[in-house]
């Protein structure tokens, strides 16, 4: 077979997701972060689908569709609050000042103690070594910003709370405007916002509990900047910029590599041969189709207790972002097409080139929460067979997205949990004007983002993805013992097979494969991997060590 993507089971190179089935997981919790997390959907709305001059990233193990489609419901909702929250403002602030002055510091005062309360809480965790020492400067920083917002608001609290007391004793009654104030007004407005705040909230309890329902998919038609995300989020071509290829796949696992001199087998007993120039054994494309279709049939096993769910084969060239003029033709097309398996076979005949091919194995399970990708990448120079094997996993998404799935997540109850919840969120109207303002902005990075600003590439213009939806979602580590477990089942299953289909191809090439089998059992009996900032050790028991440096890894096995 040549260059094409394989999924075992099906010739679509998307992944399926089915109503309620396990491919949801991920893609769910995803939208649910979207309304739970600001700072989430922001990320999303601006360094996603903002973001029209970069390619978008790959999507593994969910569609990043959806997610940007909820991340702007949730934005619609959010501006609707703050518009109307505003409204109200501006009303009480013409008929009466003191009233709105009253409200607005009152709620500024307690915005910026519940900041000031956070603030010691970082203090202490400073003091007890637990950040580190660069973090003073950010800390001295917001102290004198949320000092003096809170004496600014305490101060406009006492002085709007004078103007009230002299306005209810002014000749028996009410002051003439604009000193004229009082706290059943003040009391009119809380209530008022208060409403407001709590409508939102119910509203956004109701979308996020029909992700159970409904789904996550909302029916509309795709076009312009949800169009150009689809068509590149499974591209078989990834173009990402600076030092990381592999953007989208997660945190990086395990790393090897090593070159096999090609030389004839030693049949007659006079020693090694290198075979010449023109009588290599195989070619790179004839090796990657042997191993494309073993690790392909792991999924297509008959027998379902020996075979490998939710494992999906693919061809991944990675392109840096700014070497991809010489490509444009290839990225406008379609996954399939001729261009695009013409342009992986000449990808994978030279391999020195500034696009990189590489056999990419992806195992998803849990729903898609944890996603187990292996690289593969193979070539000939020198008459020496390079092969690496490179393995990234996505963890889980963070815990707070995954309150979706628990119980009584959903429905009435949730609802009201929602409302009563919001009340506390009371003290945030007072940012209505900036995040009016930062939506406003997104709002027109959004409408500039309609046209696909990588179609007219220039000299030196970078086009490679930056951010990774599914990475900005991730929590810090696996959720539960089994999930970690999972990424080494997986990808030491592929690696044993994938060493031992290696081993014999070349005998079958009449290669001499004493030093590759030698190389092998270092591989296999390697037991540390990276994972993060810590190593975690799979030889025996399982233990993690989350402090210090990893130890340097031995052997072949280093990255």
């Amino acid at each position: 077979m040549s260059a094409a993507d394989v999924r075992a089971g099906s010739e679509d190179f998307r992944p399926s997701f089915g109503q309620l089935g396990w491919d949801w997981t991920a893609g769910r919790r995803m939208c649910a972060g979207a309304y739970l997390d600001a700072g989430f959907r922001d990320r999303l709305l601006r360094d996603v689908y903002g973001a029209r001059s970069r390619r978008a990233a790959p999507s593994y193990g969910f569609d990043v569709v959806p997610v940007l489609s909820h991340a702007w419901r949730a934005w619609r909702l959010e501006m609707l609050r703050h518009v109307v929250t505003l409204l109200f403002f501006g009303l009480v602030l013409l008929a009466f000042p003191v009233d709105a002055v009253f409200v607005a510091s009152a709620l500024a005062a307690a915005y910026f103690a519940h900041r000031m309360a956070r603030l010691a809480a970082d203090y202490a965790a400073y003091y007890r070594g637990l950040d580190s020492a660069f973090e003073i400067e950010r800390l001295r920083t917001r102290r004198k910003f949320i000092t003096y917002g809170l004496l600014v608001s305490l101060l406009g609290l006492a002085l709007s709370a004078l103007g009230i007391l002299n306005s209810d004793h002014h000749n028996g009654g009410p002051a003439p405007w604009p000193a004229g104030a009082s706290l059943t007004g003040s009391l009119i407005l809380i209530v008022a916002i208060a409403l407001v705040v709590a409508g939102t909230a119910a509203a956004r309890q109701v979308r996020i509990s029909r992700l159970h329902t409904a789904g996550i998919y909302l029916g509309h038609p795709l076009g312009g900047r949800l169009g150009t995300i689809e068509s590149q989020q499974y591209h078989p071509f990834t173009v990402y910029s600076g030092f990381e290829p592999f953007i989208g796949s997660g945190i990086s696992i395990r790393t090897w590599s090593f070159a096999q001199r090609l030389v004839h087998t030693d049949a007659s007993g006079e020693g090694v041969e290198e075979y010449g120039e023109d009588e290599l054994p195989f070619t790179a494309a004839e090796l990657i189709s042997c191993l494309r279709d073993m690790i392909a049939g792991l999924a297509s096993d008959d027998n379902p207790e020996t075979m490998l769910r939710g494992l999906i084969v693919t061809d991944r060239v990675f392109l840096e972002g700014t070497h991809a003029i010489p490509y444009m033709r290839v990225l406008q097309s379609e996954p399939g097409c001729p261009e695009i398996t013409d342009a992986i076979n000449h990808i994978i005949a030279n391999s020195s080139d500034v696009a990189r091919h590489y056999l990419a194995c992806q195992v998803a399970s849990w729903g898609g929460e944890v996603v187990t990708t292996i690289f593969v990448h193979v070539s000939l120079q020198g008459r020496t067979l390079y092969l690496e094997y490179c393995v990234y996993a996505l963890p889980p998404t963070r815990s707070e997205y995954q309150v979706i799935d628990e119980v009584g997540a959903t429905g009435l109850a949730s609802v009201a949990r929602a409302v009563g919840k919001s009340i506390f969120t009371l003290p945030e109207t007072v940012i209505a004007p900036q995040r009016l303002a930062r939506g406003s902005a997104d709002l027109l990075a959004g409408l500039r983002a309609q046209k696909d600003g990588t179609l007219a590439v220039r000299r030196h213009t970078n086009i490679g993805s930056r951010v990774s939806a599914r990475e900005l979602a991730c929590g810090d580590a696996a959720e539960s013992y089994f999930q970690l477990r999972d990424i080494v089942q997986h990808f030491k299953v592929i690696e044993r097979r994938l060493i031992a289909s290696v081993g014999e191809f070349l005998e079958e090439r009449g290669v001499d494969t004493s030093e590759f089998w030698q190389r092998a059992t270092m591989i296999l009996n390697q037991g540390i991997i990276n994972a993060g900032p810590g190593t975690i050790n799979f030889n025996a028991d399982v233990s993690v060590n989350t402090g210090g440096e990893p130890p340097e890894p031995g052997g072949p096995a280093g990255s």
